[in-house]
């Protein structure tokens, strides 16, 4: 049996698969023609979501793959090291995974002795993170500014809105003595070295996490399990700091 896995496949052929969408539902219906006319099976959606990783799944806690338990906090505690104490810019609240990384976000710095900080951001569920940060980042840059000079986004997608922001509002991004604020982000997406400058953000294993969310789901299906019993099997996984120019 073939399963595939979203998200994780290089080149023209699976550009179904690689093809980012705003909303879940159009995701997974791509991915499923995809795996149709390629001769994969598709478990359900629930399975197809979790090996997508986009999120933890409600059905399912019991198969979390908890990257950011070591990520976030690997690049909250450079950037205290190296710099202003860094400032969560946060994601729209769309899915667990958003909250997770704030929550280590701020475990980590009350663990340091310091204060949290978090940018001022209203209530959101729009999937268009390069806008939504975009458009927030020049809003504050207009008013109060940000609580420090360092911002932390919780992924890749939210720093490229504001680097564009800061760019357009003539700010220097850097940690150079001149620079007027540094950036981070978070998941090394492709683009994130192309940036300008290029951003500084943490590396997850991808094929490590396709690997362990299939032994997960095969154990499951091997042990006949249907239904959720309430177990929580936790896997904690590597992460790496990649250093770029923004921070």
């Amino acid at each position: 049996m073939q399963i595939a896995v979203a998200h994780m496949a290089e080149g023209e052929e699976a550009r179904a698969r690689n093809a980012r969408f705003h909303r879940p539902r159009r995701r997974f219906n791509e991915g499923r023609d995809f795996c149709h006319r390629h001769g994969y099976v598709v478990l359900d959606r629930a399975a197809f979501r979790l090996l997508d990783m986009r999120q933890v799944l409600p059905q399912a806690p019991e198969l979390a793959l908890l990257a950011q338990d070591v990520g976030m906090p690997l690049i909250t505690e450079y950037l205290c090291r190296s710099g202003d104490h860094p400032t969560y810019f946060d994601t729209p609240k769309i899915n667990n995974n958003a909250l997770d990384r704030r929550n280590a976000y701020q475990q980590t710095m009350e663990r340091l002795g310091f204060e949290p900080l978090f940018a001022d951001l209203p209530a959101s569920n729009n999937w268009d993170f390069e806008r939504e940060s975009f458009e927030q980042t020049a809003r504050i840059l207009a008013g109060r500014g940000f609580p420090s000079r360092t911002i932390l986004c919780a992924n890749d997608r939210v720093a490229f809105g504001v680097l564009g922001a800061m760019h357009q509002a003539g700010k220097k991004i850097g940690f150079a003595p001149d620079c007027d604020f540094r950036v981070a982000g978070h998941d090394n997406q492709r683009l994130s070295a192309y940036t300008c400058p290029p951003l500084t953000t943490v590396s997850q294993d991808s094929e490590e996490m396709g690997r362990v969310a299939l032994r997960m789901l095969f154990d499951r299906i091997g042990n006949g399990e249907t239904s959720v019993d309430g177990r929580n099997e936790r896997v904690l996984l590597n992460a790496e700091l990649v250093l770029r120019q923004s921070a």
